[in-house]
């Protein structure tokens, strides 16, 4: 583990995996009995994504007359104090899998 995968630690944030599309971590809220979930993700057209949701999915009704299912997450909040951390770590995975260097579809 090295030093900004513990400072997620501290707050919380256990690393779950991370690879060439990103890092993602998991938080248990006792309190409130959920998982959240903090992804930074690459995207291949250069703008990458951090999210951070309940990981449990939520399934809506059908719409009326259809067998379609609605599917949502919904949406945690990030502690002011893990921002400088998920911006340190998104310039690590940049670097170290040269997200730069990804060929961008139009």
């Amino acid at each position: 583990m090295d030093y900004i995968d513990k400072q997620f630690a501290k707050r919380g944030y256990k690393l779950v995996r991370q690879n060439e599309y990103g890092a993602y971590y998991e938080r248990k809220d006792n309190k409130f009995n959920y998982t959240s979930e903090l992804d930074i993700i690459a995207k291949a057209n250069g703008k990458h994504l951090i999210q951070c949701y309940d990981a449990q999915v939520v399934y809506g009704h059908p719409e009326k007359d259809s067998n379609n299912y609605r599917v949502m997450n919904e949406v945690d909040g990030i502690d002011a104090s893990l921002s400088f951390w998920i911006w340190l770590k998104f310039h690590q995975l940049k670097h170290k899998y040269k997200w730069d260097k990804v060929k961008k579809h139009d």
